[in-house]
């Protein structure tokens, strides 16, 4: 039976496109594109409002107590290479899209930095680790804040627009053109489906049989989507 499942997540990626080149169909062109350009910008705003947000937050409210909690539990009682070992095996098992998020730099230097900080390793584990990992967490959620407010007007947005514009063309072609524009839709929408599944993966110790990497990388669609990481294009 598992052998089907990654043939059974194909089909369904196959039935949400077709839906989604049903509905754009159906709405027509101008609807369509005026949504999906809406939520691209939904997208790279919400990116935007996560990352300028995040760092404020952080360094307005939780810098200080980031630092002075490391100062008085940590520092005095953990082995540094231990430590370094530890960070490192984690952050090698992190999903590409997750560091990128998470903003984990390189921490092949830190146990360097951590023993010639000279009394201020807390500063230097803040820097290089806790404050990017706190500040990548902050982001996520305002990002996911941010992405359903702006999608919410962009709906309205092509709501307005699908229904006092009219193109003046045949309808057959409207259709058409709006099916193509909710395909393009509908590959947006799994990759956010698979951007999801990752996260939940790796908060999942022991994922269920039927739901982990394994079945998704033997599938021939979600394979390809789950890969995709767009944020290196920011960078």
């Amino acid at each position: 039976m598992v052998q089907f499942i990654p043939v059974i997540y194909d089909i369904a990626a196959v039935i949400l496109l077709l839906m989604a080149y049903s509905r754009g169909a159906q709405e027509g062109f101008a609807k369509t594109i005026t949504n999906i350009l809406g939520h691209i910008a939904a997208f790279f705003g919400a990116l935007f409002v996560g990352k300028i947000g995040s760092a404020l937050i952080y360094s307005m409210f939780l810098q200080e107590r980031t630092l002075q909690f490391l100062r008085q539990n940590l520092m005095g009682s953990v082995d540094l290479s231990e430590l370094v070992d530890n960070l490192q095996r984690a952050s090698a098992s992190l999903p590409l899209v997750v560091r990128n998020l998470f903003q984990v730099s390189d921490l092949t230097h830190l146990e360097g930095k951590l023993s010639s900080s000279m009394g201020n390793a807390a500063v230097v584990l803040e820097q290089e680790l806790i404050g990017p990992a706190i500040t990548g967490f902050i982001h996520i959620i305002l990002f996911l804040i941010a992405f359903s407010i702006l999608s919410f007007f962009a709906h309205q947005a092509s709501n307005v627009v699908g229904g006092v514009c009219h193109l003046p063309v045949i309808r057959t072609a409207d259709r058409f053109l709006g099916g193509l524009l909710g395909l393009l839709q509908g590959g947006i929408n799994l990759y956010l489906i698979a951007l999801a599944a990752r996260f939940v993966l790796y908060f999942i110790s022991k994922p269920p049989v039927f739901f982990n990497e394994r079945i998704i990388m033997d599938t021939y669609i979600w394979r390809w989507i789950y890969q995709f990481d767009p944020f290196k294009f920011l960078q």
